[in-house]
């Protein structure tokens, strides 16, 4: 058994180093998880933007989308129609 009180010293010293709450292993592996949610997170909105802009930009130029997406989104009709509203009830009720 090592008997040198340095080498006891530094281990504990090092053990409190990697087990510590607050600048140990854990904190480590706590903030490098929510980092990769973050990196997600960023991810899942910049493609969100992307579909957006590409959205917007049709409806912009094109009036067949525009037209389209009154239609769909606002329940918008020409005057000689008639709009009926069908909702899916979800499974399992």
């Amino acid at each position: 058994m090592i008997t040198n009180r340095y080498f006891w010293a530094t281990l504990l010293f090092l053990l409190l180093l990697l087990l510590s709450r607050n600048n140990g292993l854990y904190r480590h592996f706590v903030q490098r998880r929510t980092i990769e949610k973050l990196k997600e997170q960023k991810r899942y909105y910049q493609d969100e933007i992307h579909k957006t802009q590409k959205a917007i930009k049709a409806l912009r130029y094109d009036t067949a989308q525009l037209e389209k997406y009154a239609r769909e989104k606002y329940f918008m009709k020409k005057d000689n129609e008639d709009i009926f509203v069908v909702i899916r009830e979800k499974e399992g009720k």
